[in-house]
This record gives C-alpha cells, structure tokens and sequence, in this order.
C-alpha cells in the first residue's frame, strides 16, 4: 500500500472547496500519496439531524482508519504532512 516517501492527509472542510484539494493532488502526485480524511460526510453536517449523527458516526470510523495508515507510515519511518488541524487531532496520539 505504502509506495512514496511522503503522504499528504487533506479534510476538505479545511481546505474549503474540493478544486483546491484536486490541484494540490494533481501538483504533488509523483511526489507523495493522499489521504482524504472523512470525504464521505464532510458538507453533509446538518445541526439537529439523523444526517448530523450519521456524520459523527462516519468521521469517528475515518478517524480509525486514518490512526491506521499514519501507523503504517510512521513504522516505516515515512513522512505524514497534515494540510488542516482536524485531521491532526483525529491522528494525534500515533
């Protein structure tokens, strides 16, 4: 799974809009893999709703499975760049 030296992790609620992720993978993509943290659900999130629960739920699985991939890359001593704080936090501990 694990095929470059680097991986960049991206939350587009972060970035603000899915185009600038696009280009930043389309720049970097010889360079580094990509993980998109909670890509599912990221502007699904309506206060007060089954979507709103059904989003917590989704960002709490994309958190283990992104604690996951960090793990990996961090036990073959790769390095991880973070383009946000969310997905930061969710990692935070690995």
């Amino acid at each position: 799974m694990i095929s470059k030296d680097k991986l960049l992790i991206t939350f587009p609620v972060d970035l603000g809009n899915r185009t600038l992720e696009a280009n930043q993978h389309t720049i970097f993509k010889s360079d580094m893999d990509f993980y998109r943290f909670a890509e599912k659900h990221a502007y699904d999130i309506d206060m007060g709703s089954i979507s709103s629960k059904k989003s917590l739920v989704y960002r709490i699985q994309s958190a283990v499975a992104l604690r996951r991939i960090v793990r990996q890359y961090t036990k073959e001593g790769k390095t991880i760049l973070f383009n946000g704080l969310s997905p930061a936090l969710f990692a935070y501990g690995v």
